[in-house]
């Protein structure tokens, strides 16, 4: 075995080729080509979702929400601090980090990476609807993370049938 120092450089298309001879008889030389190569290592990942009914969510609904905490090889990350916080539309998350901590909710993460909770949509709502905020925040192996989603509450609005009963009369 032989340790063969490569040059710190920069510059993407340097490349160096390695030749090797063994001394033994019959054995050719062979040679292979070296080049840097970029690398982007990999970050964890922050994910964040409402389990929003296929019907969409009505005023008063109680909403499932996920958050899952991944490494940076797409691991769950199992037992790890999670703060999140939920607020109805027109609120905004704390601003500081004093008040974040103060006001944001604490969450551990299970053996699958994920945080679930529940919350109840707002029972007063305009016709035009509202909107429920979830922000959630964790720091995993040194990387800040925070996501930010939101789920939509309204009214349904009645349909207006087209069948008649029977006896009716067809308007003209």
């Amino acid at each position: 075995m032989a340790r063969v120092p490569i040059p710190r450089i920069d510059e993407p298309v340097w490349e160096w080729t390695l030749r090797a001879q063994a001394e033994a008889p019959g054995v050719h030389p062979t040679e292979l080509v070296l080049r840097p190569r970029e690398e982007s290592p990999g970050t964890p990942v922050l994910e964040i979702a409402w389990d929003e009914p296929a019907s969409g969510v009505l005023p008063g609904d109680r909403v499932h929400f996920a958050i899952r905490v991944r490494d940076a090889t797409g691991q769950p990350v199992i037992d790890h601090p999670v703060r999140y916080w939920i607020g109805p539309k027109g609120t905004a998350p704390p601003s500081t980090d004093k008040d974040w901590e103060r006001l944001a909710a604490r969450g551990t993460t299970t053996g699958a990476g994920e945080v679930k909770g529940t919350r109840d949509a707002p029972t007063l709502v305009k016709s035009a609807g509202t909107s429920m905020i979830l922000v959630a925040r964790s720091t995993v192996e040194g990387h800040p993370l925070e996501r930010t989603t939101a789920v939509t509450s309204a009214h349904r609005t009645p349909r207006r049938s087209s069948r008649r009963r029977f006896g009716d009369r067809a308007r003209a």
